[in-house]
């Protein structure tokens, strides 16, 4: 090898700039997962399997970001007899009177020993030279028993189904799936949710809560039971149908893009009524925004409306010490889902808002400034 090829042949450092920088272009892709096509999800499959040092550098990637804070690295090769499937996660208010932990999710967010704190990462590098990702390719296997997915405090997860739909789960949801040949049904039990769901005419897709039905063929949408056990369905795309239990098509109400259906529980209202003129017009898009890891406020919003959707989905927990600053309105403000500091940093910013924090109890207080 004569000097000039020798200079043409890159040095490991180079082999390490290039490598990083394709994770970072990767990375940036998978951001916005919506926006990947099946093919450009089968070219990052193909570039995590070609190398062990790929998956370690985009892993870094998302740790970095912060956002593997609760990632599942699940080794489920032991057990699988012919599956080529592995599955990998990469993902991961109201006032204080407002917030009612729930008795079935428990707020603990187990964590794993801190000896195991690397390994895992080289497990999942060392399985994809063989098994396919099945979370990039949209075929994730539900692995809890009989359905059931639930998330607990501070933990947001996306689960592809074998029809080829996708569920995001907010903070504090639990939801079970059920799929037959005739129908395919998801039993939101509490929290919130919203779907992606694949069009397949001979079997509909239904959101089961306990007030009411919402049926859809093909289409994205969200169901959310409140802290009052309300129901609300939003739709971004297509046309879903809202049924209350036990009544007929006739009843049902119809709702289509950028329309919003909000059905009091039993104990605000004697029977919750479903009716056509409880619609209102909203931006869908921005109401499930949450699914992108950020939530939105407009200016008028209030403190309380921030602090509910905060305290809603973390186990730091926002006490309004003075109900003045209850009722302030905010300037329009993006806040991050997962991040404390950048709730914080929003009401630091808030004219006439003083914080404090108290680390021992894991709670931060809002006062008059």
């Amino acid at each position: 090898m004569d000097a000039q090829e020798e200079r043409n042949v890159p040095t490991a450092m180079d082999r390490k700039r290039m490598v990083s920088q394709e994770a970072a272009y990767w990375y940036i892709r998978c951001s916005d997962e919506r926006s990947m096509s099946r093919y450009d999800r089968k070219l990052l499959l193909a570039w995590l399997k070609k190398s062990p040092e790929h998956v370690a550098e985009i892993l870094r990637m998302f740790q970095l970001d912060g956002q593997c804070a609760r990632q599942r690295l699940r080794d489920v090769v032991n057990g699988l007899c012919e599956s080529n499937v592995v599955e990998v996660d990469f993902g991961g208010g109201a006032s204080q009177y407002d917030y009612q932990p729930s008795r079935t999710v428990s707020d603990k967010v187990p964590r794993k020993a801190a000896e195991s704190k690397f390994k895992p990462l080289w497990k999942v590098a060392a399985a994809i030279g063989t098994f396919s990702v099945a979370g990039l390719l949209g075929h994730a296997v539900l692995d809890r028993p009989n359905g059931v997915i639930e998330t607990v405090a501070s933990e947001w997860q996306h689960k592809s189904l074998e029809d080829g739909s996708s569920i995001h789960l907010d903070a504090r949801t639990q939801l079970k799936v059920e799929f037959t040949d005739g129908q395919r049904i998801v039993y939101l039990n509490h929290g919130q949710a919203a779907f992606d769901v694949a069009k397949d005419s001979r079997r509909p897709f239904i959101v089961r809560t306990p007030l009411v039905d919402v049926v859809a063929v093909g289409t994205r949408f969200s169901v959310d039971i409140g802290l009052d056990a309300g129901v609300t369905t939003v739709v971004e795309e297509g046309v879903v149908k809202v049924i209350k239990h036990g009544e007929t098509d006739s009843s049902a109400v119809m709702l289509a893009r950028d329309e919003q259906l909000y059905i009091a529980p039993p104990s605000v209202v004697e029977v919750p009524r479903i009716s056509a003129p409880n619609k209102i017009h909203v931006d869908a898009k921005a109401e499930l925004e949450w699914t992108t890891g950020w939530v939105h406020f407009d200016e008028g919003a209030t403190v309380r409306e921030m602090v509910k959707q905060f305290n809603r989905r973390h186990e730091v927990q926002v006490n309004i010490v003075d109900p003045v600053v209850a009722e302030k309105k905010v300037r329009y403000a993006r806040m991050k889902i997962d991040s404390v500091e950048n709730f914080r940093d929003a009401m630091d910013n808030q004219e006439g808002v003083a914080v404090s924090e108290d680390r021992e109890h894991k709670t931060l207080r809002l006062r008059s400034e």
